[in-house]
């Protein structure tokens, strides 16, 4: 109250914002509108992506301010070499290294979705709904840079060509899929020593697959009727080749399975997470949310991905039955 009276603005502004907290606390039953603060909600989306969220928190990340990113990728090079040592009329030279360096150009595009619900049902049960949206965001937003990640083809929006991201369509179209006729363990394993051995990279290799596709693999038996593949703490073995981890994505459909590093692969977004309560607006053909009393959250992300190094990564296509 000290600030009230001293006119203090640093102090005023603090105890307005306390104040407003409170109030917040007391009014949040009542109607729930209190809950939808922007970076309060994109904190508990964040949060609930990061519970659900597994292939996008194995590749490498950028945030930019700019409308694009370029970065340079080694491509050829002859890295260390030995190096003479002086004497007999010899010079100490040094090797030189003349490595190709590729430019990648980024550009992230827009993505968003948008929530509406009643505020019947809001207010009475405020924070359960409040809870039940930013769950639903942050599945939907861990399934979006999933399908980036993984299987966007690209599209042409508007005036807008959306280039091919997904692993699936560009290991596709660089002929780096390996054709595998059934589940048998004679084909698994061929399949798998011919993906390990053309994926090129010392890092850590992720198997990413859905739930069906998995379980065909994961329950396949070698000629003594044993399991293909054993469990090694976090990670998975199979015979002599070594572990390396098993996620799961429902935006892959049923027989690909991805292999590769996924610490070579870029997802670059512009501005983070946005966020925007409103109980004012019209959704065309759905509600007016002022008319029909209601409110809706919009979360929208501008976002892209690409592979780094596509000699890391292996697509691997099991027949499918009809």
């Amino acid at each position: 109250m000290g600030a009230l009276m001293s006119k203090d603005g640093t102090s005023l502004k603090k105890y307005a914002a306390e104040a407003a907290e409170f109030r917040g606390v007391q009014n949040v039953v009542a109607d729930g509108e209190n809950l939808w603060v922007d970076e309060v909600v994109r904190t508990d989306i964040l949060q609930a992506y990061n519970q659900v969220g597994n292939v996008g928190s194995l590749v490498d990340r950028e945030s930019i301010t700019a409308d694009t990113l370029k970065i340079l990728v080694e491509t050829s090079g002859n890295g260390f070499q030995p190096v003479v040592f002086p004497g007999n009329g010899t010079t100490d030279v040094k090797p030189t290294d003349t490595p190709v360096w590729t430019p990648i150009v980024f550009e992230p595009f827009e993505w968003a979705v948008i929530v509406p619900w009643r505020d019947g049902d809001q207010k009475r049960t405020a924070i359960n709904i409040y809870n039940q949206i930013v769950q639903y965001i942050g599945k939907e937003y861990a399934k979006l840079e999933d399908k980036i990640i993984l299987t966007y083809a690209g599209e042409t929006i508007g005036t807008e060509t959306r280039p091919a991201s997904g692993l699936v369509p560009v290991l596709t179209a660089s002929g780096r899929d390996i054709v595998v006729a059934d589940y048998s363990s004679k084909a698994v394993v061929s399949a798998l020593a011919q993906a390990w051995g053309q994926t090129e990279s010392d890092g850590t290799v992720t198997l990413v697959a859905n739930r069906s596709t998995w379980a065909q693999l994961a329950t396949s038996l070698d000629d003594t009727g044993r399991p293909l593949f054993n469990v090694v703490g976090q990670e998975v073995t199979a015979g002599a080749l070594g572990s390396f981890r098993v996620e799961n994505s429902s935006v892959m459909a049923d027989g690909d399975v991805v292999i590769g590093n996924l610490a070579d692969y870029l997802v670059v977004t512009r501005g983070g997470l946005g966020t925007l309560f409103s109980r004012e607006a019209t959704i065309a053909g759905v509600i007016n949310l002022f008319t029909q009393d209601a409110s809706a959250l919009r979360a929208d992300i501008d976002i892209t991905g690409g592979v780094k190094r596509l000699e890391s990564f292996t697509l691997l296509q099991f027949a499918t039955t009809s």
